[in-house]
């Protein structure tokens, strides 16, 4: 017989995926002291892309592109950000 696992240590709140939307809701969740995990089925950051191309661009304008304490500033809102790995 196998002894039975260690039960899991309890999580009030969980967010799915680490896309731009899963990091800023774990950087307000932070902000605000609730205490939660992220989890994403890759290893590292980044998605599904690093699999399918060698460079990527974002398909959402400069000026789109918000996370919380973290927005463009540079001189060409209307262009995309490339994406290297």
């Amino acid at each position: 017989m196998t002894p039975r696992a260690a039960s899991p240590e309890k999580m009030h709140t969980l967010v799915i995926g680490a896309g731009q939307a899963g990091l800023a809701t774990s950087y307000w969740l932070t902000q605000h002291g609730v205490e939660h995990q992220v989890l994403d089925r890759r290893d590292e950051l980044g998605g599904a892309w690093q699999d399918r191309w060698d460079s990527f661009y974002l398909n959402t304008p400069n000026f789109s592109f918000l996370l919380p304490d973290l927005t463009y500033s540079g001189t060409e809102p209307e262009l995309f950000l490339p994406v290297t790995p």
